[in-house]
């Protein structure tokens, strides 16, 4: 059986804009949950790094629109959260379906690859699995072998993307986590800034105010490498022919560190 951990979170103003949960609040709920899936069927996140080696770095992102959501439409939402694992230990799917007042308005959906930290406090890591002990308490029915589909595929090929408007980019603190090492929950707000820029820039063409006015539906996101406090890179945004989709690289001096692709629209569960 696929146990699941359920929690609420209450709603307050600094969730939202005008149109909709934060993207970046929503991918939140992914880590949240985990913390809370952990706690209640195998130990705390704390316990995970500090007393077995462990800790989760997310490679693959989704976040998805389910219907209208704002601030006034509910006191609290209600999460419920479940996870899977590869049958190497290797490797997490994650999943966090979001409801307010019973009506399914959003879902995460991450893929975690296992690291093992080494002792030393500095929280550096490398590519690891389950230690067994942990391993064993997962459910048949929780996990799962192969591979894992890509997040990224059919939304990007054969779109003709503008020519890429380019800024620079430089991880600061406030973009990362316990290890100094940027947030994956900071990506969408990362990649909508660079919407929005985008589209102040694009003077009349119509689809900078689909950019700037419409809400977001779907955000996938690849994180390929890790950057680290004060890395720099190049983040590369271009759009389609409506102005609806647009496409984001965050590159180095030698790697791809992410790719994210953004598709603009009211939720597929909007009346």
């Amino acid at each position: 059986m696929v146990r699941v951990t359920t929690f609420d979170v209450p709603l307050d103003t600094a969730m939202f804009s005008p149109q909709q949960l934060h993207p970046w609040t929503l991918a939140g709920f992914g880590m949240r949950g985990w913390a809370h899936w952990l706690r209640e069927h195998l130990v705390s996140f704390p316990a995970l790094v500090r007393d077995h080696g462990t800790g989760v770095v997310i490679v693959g992102i989704e976040l998805e629109y389910l219907g209208p959501l704002t601030f006034f439409d509910a006191d609290a939402l209600q999460v419920a959260y479940t996870v899977r694992v590869r049958e190497a230990g290797d490797l997490l799917r994650l999943c966090a379906e979001v409801d307010a007042r019973g009506r399914a308005v959003a879902c995460v959906r991450l893929v975690g690859r296992i690291v093992r930290i080494p002792e030393g406090g500095t929280l550096a890591a490398r590519p690891g699995v389950l230690p067994g002990s942990l391993l064993d308490r997962f459910d048949p029915d929780e996990r799962f072998d192969g591979s894992v589909p890509r997040v990224l595929g059919s939304n990007i090929r054969d779109v003709s993307w503008s020519p890429a408007a380019s800024s620079a980019l430089r991880v600061h603190r406030g973009h990362c986590e316990a290890a100094d090492q940027w947030l994956f929950a900071e990506l969408p707000r990362i990649v909508a800034d660079a919407r929005e820029t985008w589209g102040l820039t694009a003077g009349d063409d119509p689809r900078a105010r689909v950019a700037l006015g419409t809400p977001l539906r779907r955000f996938v996101a690849e994180l390929t490498r890790p950057m680290f406090i004060f890395d720099t890179a190049t983040l590369s945004t271009q759009t389609d022919h409506t102005g609806c989709r647009y496409l984001h690289q965050i590159r180095g001096a030698t790697h791809t560190h992410a790719t994210a692709y953004e598709e603009l629209g009211e939720p597929s569960g909007a009346p």
